[in-house]
């Protein structure tokens, strides 16, 4: 079995574990349907890709010619305008949200996000052309790790760092911006999802000096106390402001979960280390409540059968606001709930789309891992195999493409394979 199926099994595995060890459980007597309907999903996808795969290397034969030469420090090129496209971006977003919606960033980053949002549902069109620059280009950065993750041989060691650090920021800036944590899960599981590719291809995996770990981890922890920030801000911007088990145990019924007792006696007695793990624990449960949802809704379907489509639901968003579509409803009984991916299947076209949807996601995966051992890929392909692996890997948590970034980073692969057409990464 090929390393992206291997990883889309482990993952799987690791959200039921995580469904496992969550305070929280179902209030709906589904949830055993919504577990096995998920595990027909991992099944299919699995099949469907080995399938294909294997049909494609008995009746295609997979391009290994170089047609072209790759000129010398294209990759350098890359990294660069990357990083500085990047940069514009990120700037353009600043003076949208801080000079044109006049958004106030200087208290609580939850209050801020809220403002945005409200401002956002109440406007028909896009707020600037600032905004539409700010999202086609902030998120050039994950380019940038196309080259470090599949030609680091082309560069230094101090420039990967410095296009490391720059990346950080960018998402972290980027994060803060919107008030929201989607940015850094989409940014890392493209970041997995290049490493994949790299195994795909027989490249050996990554030995880090002590010096790298230790940035890495710096970063790590960085990232986590901001994630605790985040989830903090939010449980003081509600109302006068509430402990961390009672905003675990709101969140949590607004998800439709029951909370387990015990975090709220542990804050009780350690107020401190009571809010951490509180705090840790509604991300944990944040993570896994897409199978919740899954069993919420498929109790209440009959009720629900007029709900609005939500696959795609960000893209149809944004082309109405672009004036493309009229006016398009989000408004269904669960909104600002995810579904896993086989839950918005089942959700938008029973069990006719499910098993439809999931045998396209498993026949574009098999031809995703069929490209991805080509000894030559372009930019394009890159951009093509890392999208198929990002929505394989994040399918027990949502449909990647409704994250907010997914749209504009595919736009970024299509315009930097159309500047480099002749380039190519090979073995």
């Amino acid at each position: 079995m090929s390393y992206s199926l291997r990883a889309f099994v482990g993952i799987w595995l690791l959200y039921f574990f995580l469904v496992a060890v969550a305070p929280a459980y179902s209030l709906t007597s589904e949830m055993h349907q919504a577990v096995m309907l998920d595990i027909l999903f991992v099944v299919l996808t699995l099949l469907a890709a080995v399938l294909t795969h294997h049909f494609l290397e008995k009746n295609i034969r997979n391009d290994h010619t170089q047609r072209y030469a790759i000129p010398a420090g294209i990759s350098r090129t890359i990294l660069k305008l990357s990083v500085w496209l990047a940069l514009l971006g990120l700037l353009a977003l600043m003076f949208d949200k801080i000079q044109v919606q006049h958004i106030d960033y200087s208290g609580e980053l939850a209050r801020a996000r809220e403002e945005w949002r409200e401002l956002g549902e109440g406007r028909e069109g896009v707020s600037s052309i600032y905004s539409v620059m700010g999202y086609a280009f902030s998120t050039c950065f994950v380019v940038t790790l196309v080259p470090i993750m599949l030609k680091p041989a082309s560069l230094s060691s101090a420039r990967i760092g410095v296009a490391l650090c720059s990346l950080f920021l960018f998402v972290m800036l980027n994060s803060i911006l919107t008030g929201g944590r989607t940015i850094i899960l989409l940014t890392l599981t493209f970041a997995f999802a290049f490493y994949a590719m790299r195994l795909e291809r027989g490249g050996k995996a990554y030995t880090l000096s002590p010096r790298t770990k230790t940035g890495l981890m710096v970063l790590g922890a960085v990232m986590i106390m901001y994630i605790f920030y985040v989830f903090m801000s939010r449980a003081s911007a509600t109302q006068d402001g509430v402990s961390a088990s009672a905003y675990m145990e709101g969140m949590q019924e607004y998800m439709g979960l029951g909370t387990l007792a015990w975090p709220a006696k542990l804050e009780s007695a350690f107020p401190v280390v009571g809010s951490i793990v509180a705090f840790g624990m509604l991300i944990i449960t944040y993570l896994c409540h897409s199978v919740f949802i899954f069993a919420e809704y498929l109790q209440h379907q009959a009720e629900y059968s007029g709900d609005p489509l939500i696959l795609f639901n960000h893209l149809r968003t944004l082309l109405s606001k672009l004036g493309v579509l009229g006016p398009q409803s989000t408004d269904w009984f669960l909104a600002g709930r995810f579904p896993s991916l086989p839950g918005a299947l089942f959700h938008d076209g029973g069990y006719l789309l499910l098993c439809a949807g999931t045998l396209l996601l498993g026949m574009l995966t098999g031809c995703a891992n069929f490209f991805a051992r080509a000894k030559e890929m372009s930019l394009l392909r890159v951009g093509f195999i890392s999208s198929v692996y990002t929505v394989l890997f994040l399918s027990p948590l949502l449909f990647a493409p409704d994250l907010m970034s997914f749209p504009f980073i595919v736009f970024e692969f299509i315009m930097f394979g159309v500047l480099f057409s002749k380039f190519r990464i090979t073995k």
